[in-house]
């Protein structure tokens, strides 16, 4: 079954009903053209998901897709490589987990 979910609260959600029965397999972001730099809107493959939270600037989502790329809200050179910063992986791909057996 295939699901496209506009809200990370109600991913949040889904990955927390994860079974025997019912898992998520692959996720594919779908991201704006002011998220992911471009003029148009892209799907890549999702490979993290995290909530990042920095004190000066707050929280938000970050999306790491297969390409390398990450996309957030806030800008990126504020939260990179700052010891301040507060990352919590909400999900992770299955390839990823793979690769890091």
């Amino acid at each position: 079954m295939a699901l496209q979910i506009m809200d990370p609260e109600l991913f949040v959600e889904l990955l927390e009903q994860d079974s025997d029965s019912s898992w998520v397999e692959t996720v594919q972001l779908v991201s704006p053209p002011q998220m992911n730099g471009s003029t148009l809107w892209v799907m890549e493959e999702l490979i993290q998901f995290s909530h990042v939270y920095h004190p000066d600037i707050g929280g938000s989502e970050l999306y790491e897709v297969a390409n390398g790329r990450s996309y957030t809200m806030v800008d990126l050179d504020k939260i990179a490589n700052t010891v301040k910063v507060k990352k919590t992986i909400i999900y992770t791909s299955n390839k990823l987990k793979k690769k890091g057996e």
